[in-house]
């Protein structure tokens, strides 16, 4: 099993302490990726993208303990990530903080061996709508579900299966709110965005007065994206310019 290390750049909103202390999503949302995961696969290795605990590494090494496992390669210098050949690779809430999210999967499919598969999750859009007004938090530009779902079909991964699951989280505090909101959805690129100052926080306290229940409970909602696909035992990789190449190695002999 690979050993983590906080290593991954500190674009994020909140730091690896935060993150520890505010953790309950991610980690409940790993431990229903491992049990989505089919009873028959068995890869040899896997990547696990965007791991910031290893919480979810754990998982997946309990379940295939013969597995070599590759965290945050692209942070960690622990492989090339052109040269890495894997079964499986997996992330979980991590590609919403990304600019170029297509290009992170684009490298997924090119580390997949023939037949690999490709499971991930990440906030959708519509989450945290309450708190994306212009006056609140900095919160990210979600990625669609549709969009995902015809860009993985147009890099060849058959059967891909999407679906989303709603989670709503109750608070009786702002302030808490505010600090679970940056751990699973602040904006990672606008660092002197979000909690500024007390006249600024004092006036997005009374803006949210409008979503406080009777009881005084704050309300606010994520989707979650399961995205989940396999290459065919041929794999094809498709070029810049369109161009589709086809790994020898992969041909099968005719008899």
């Amino acid at each position: 099993m690979t050993t983590f290390t906080n290593s991954l750049p500190q674009y994020r909103s909140c730091t690896i302490e935060d993150y520890t202390k505010r953790a309950f999503v991610h980690h409940e949302i790993a431990r229903r990726m491992v049990e989505y995961l089919e009873e028959d696969l068995s890869p040899k290795s896997i990547w696990v993208d965007g791991a910031r605990d290893v919480y979810l590494t754990e998982l997946l090494q309990a379940r295939f303990p013969e597995a070599k496992i590759y965290e945050n390669i692209y942070d960690n210098g622990m492989a090339d990530p052109q040269l890495l050949r894997v079964d499986m690779v997996i992330s979980n809430l991590y590609l919403q903080d990304l600019w170029e999210l297509e290009d992170r999967i684009r490298a997924y499919q090119l580390a997949l061996n023939a037949g690999g598969k490709l499971f991930f999750t990440t906030i959708g859009v519509g989450s945290f709508q309450d708190l994306s007004n212009a006056e609140g938090p900095a919160i990210n530009q979600f990625p669609d579900i549709e969009d995902i779902g015809d860009f993985l079909h147009a890099l060849g991964f058959k059967n891909a299966v999407l679906f989303i699951e709603k989670i709503n989280l109750t608070y009786e505090r702002l302030s808490t709110l505010l600090l679970d909101a940056k751990a699973v959805a602040g904006k990672p690129f606008t660092p002197t965005q979000g909690l500024r100052t007390r006249h600024w926080i004092a006036k997005w306290y009374r803006y949210c007065d409008q979503f406080r229940k009777e009881d005084g409970i704050y309300e606010i909602g994520l989707d979650v994206i399961y995205a989940e696909g396999s290459l065919s035992d041929i794999k094809n990789i498709q070029g810049q310019s369109n161009e589709v190449y086809v790994d020898i190695n992969n041909l099968k002999k005719l008899e």
